[in-house]
């Protein structure tokens, strides 16, 4: 899924109207992208600063979360299914500068979490 959305999004204006104003910082195995759209233009970035070798994304998800802080964003949302992340949301929270919301588990068992100083 997200393979498809960098193809589409970075090369299909037809998404600019989605995308305009906006960030999206896209990862794919060891590569991180943020994909923009200003006025019908798309520009898409490599982002270096989010490389990582780490075999577990679960901490990839946190590097990338204090990413867009220091982008300047005061909130991240995280989707997930797996509770180990959601542990790991209520560890970071206390180091990282800004505010997570998380949503986790399947279908009818969802559980959603907003993580506070």
């Amino acid at each position: 899924m997200v393979k498809f959305l960098i193809e589409q999004w970075s090369t299909n204006t037809d998404h600019c109207d989605i995308l305009d104003g906006k960030k999206f910082i896209l990862i794919l195995e060891d590569k991180a992208y943020m994909i923009t759209s200003n006025r019908g233009n798309i520009l898409k970035a490599n982002e270096d600063a989010l490389y990582s070798q780490q075999e577990k994304a679960d901490n990839n998800i946190f590097l990338a979360t204090q990413f867009a802080f220091d982008l300047g964003f005061e909130r991240v949302n995280i989707i997930t299914i797996d509770t180990d992340v959601a542990l790991l949301a209520l560890y970071y929270q206390s180091i990282l500068k800004g505010r997570i919301f998380l949503e986790y588990g399947k279908f009818s068992s969802k559980h959603f979490l907003t993580c506070q100083d």
